[in-house]
């Protein structure tokens, strides 16, 4: 079991502005997973009983972030999503999403944790995620340097 993001690494991290609420460092991931819920990238890893909670964040009546700290723990393993989608997600959200995170989203704002959870900040980035995976889907998961 692979974790790509966890809360706690972020809440009451050196670089967690003080006086923030710990939850602001599940924002970043609250876009990503809710991106996973509504393009049919979430797995059913963690069984029926939060399949209210994944239609809440598809319908837009859960925030992704309150769904990832109730139902997920704070944590975005890579079982929570679908077998296929992984390789994606684990080069993208590991390597370039905390990047494009920060130039969509970022803008006037001392730090990347006060960014506002809200949909219009999640449609901002969910355009970013997916050309990113768009990308990828044609480019596949050869190496850059592979050709042929």
């Amino acid at each position: 079991m692979a974790k790509l993001d966890d809360v706690s690494w972020h809440a009451g991290g050196d670089y967690f502005p003080p006086g923030l609420p710990d939850e602001n460092g599940a924002t970043h991931i609250r876009f990503f997973v809710t991106w996973t819920i509504r393009n049919d990238q979430w797995s059913n890893f963690l069984g029926p009983a939060i399949a209210a909670g994944i239609e809440a964040v598809r319908s837009g009546q859960l925030s992704g972030r309150e769904f990832l700290l109730q139902q997920c723990d704070g944590k975005l393993l890579t079982e929570m999503l679908k077998p296929e989608f992984i390789p994606f997600a684990e080069s993208y959200y590991r390597r370039k999403f905390i990047r494009d995170y920060q130039r969509t989203l970022e803008a006037g704002l001392t730090s990347d944790y006060l960014v506002e959870d809200t949909e219009t900040n999640y449609r901002k980035i969910a355009v970013v995620i997916e050309q990113r995976f768009n990308d990828w889907r044609i480019r596949g998961s050869r190496p850059w340097w592979q050709f042929w």
